[in-house]
């Protein structure tokens, strides 16, 4: 009875050893795609990567001896306008403005809104009151004496010629008969000799012998 059992058993091995044999005998050999461990691996191009037509070959990565085109190509290049406007020479900084010419101002008027300078038209009426002067010496061959009353009465007519030759043009006479500057001040008439007379304003201070006095001779 135990010979047929262990007969049983040992067909039932051998038919499992040739079957395990044959389905191990159908298996392609791994060798055919595995290359030697000291050599580079290798990379192989995908086949289900392609470069859309519309894309240059530039955007291609190689790798070794393959290319292949990136998943995601590179943004377009930023293009940068020009400035430069056709026509328009090309300079090195802000375009120079011409400077206007200077504007000449007559004597005795200063400033943008050409506002007459009290100090030049005082010096322009001390001038006229020396061509009185000048005037009177002219005529009467000398200079006349006196105070500044006294002086403006032989100016105005109170000469031995009666002649008229006072006050200038624009400049009066205070209640004391005295010529007065353009600040109300009395001239002071200092006679050096008989052909020269010093003649002094005492200027916006309306003081004598300080630094605003309009003098001349």
């Amino acid at each position: 009875m135990k010979l047929p059992a262990l007969f049983i058993i040992a067909l039932v091995l051998a038919m499992v050893a040739v079957g395990a044999w044959l389905w191990l005998a159908g298996i392609p050999a791994p060798t055919a795609n595995v290359r030697d461990a000291t050599s580079s691996p290798e990379i192989t191009r995908p086949e289900a990567l392609s470069v859309p037509a519309d894309r240059p070959a530039a955007h291609a990565l190689t790798v070794g001896s393959e290319s292949s085109p990136l998943a995601t190509p590179p943004a377009e290049p930023i293009r940068i306008a020009s400035s430069v406007v056709p026509g328009i020479p090309v300079g090195r900084g802000p375009r120079s403005v011409p400077r206007p010419p200077a504007i000449v101002l007559p004597p005795g008027v200063r400033g943008s809104n050409a506002r007459p300078d009290p100090q030049a038209e005082a010096k322009s009426d001390l001038e006229n009151v020396q061509s009185m002067i000048r005037d009177f010496r002219t005529r009467l061959g000398g200079n006349p004496e006196g105070s500044n009353a006294e002086i403006m009465r032989s100016v105005m007519g109170g000469n031995s010629a009666k002649a008229t030759l006072g006050p200038p043009a624009g400049q009066g006479l205070n209640d004391d008969g005295e010529l007065v500057d353009r600040w109300g001040a009395p001239y002071f008439f200092h006679q050096l000799s008989k052909t020269s007379m010093e003649l002094r304003s005492a200027g916006p201070d309306r003081t004598m012998y300080t630094v605003d006095d309009l003098v001349t001779k």
